[in-house]
């Protein structure tokens, strides 16, 4: 398991903290062809939301860097770090994901 998979159990299991993606003048398709994000994917509204934070042509291609968007809410019902005096949940994760 890899590639498209494993970013989609990564992305459904909300582990995935930024993007960087590579815009090419190149069009693949069809059923076979790869996708970044495999599997059954998302509906419209709970689709994972990103920010783009940082972008960069370079002749002909395109590199973005995109940032996943969380609303910040507070739960009813949390636990503390056992160090520092914030929500669990609140904690940054560092996971990057390059898809090229």
């Amino acid at each position: 398991m890899g590639g498209g998979h494993l970013v989609a159990m990564l992305m459904a299991a909300d582990l995935i903290d930024e993007l960087w993606l590579t815009v090419c003048p190149l069009i693949i398709g069809g059923k076979n062809a790869p996708t970044p994000c495999d599997g059954n994917g998302f509906s419209l509204n709970n689709a994972p939301r990103f920010t783009l934070i940082s972008h960069q042509a370079i002749g002909d291609e395109m590199f973005l860097n995109y940032r996943r968007y969380r609303q910040k809410f507070r739960a009813k019902n949390f636990s503390l770090h056992p160090v520092l005096p914030i929500p669990i949940p609140l904690l940054p994760r560092y996971i990057s994901v390059v898809i090229q």
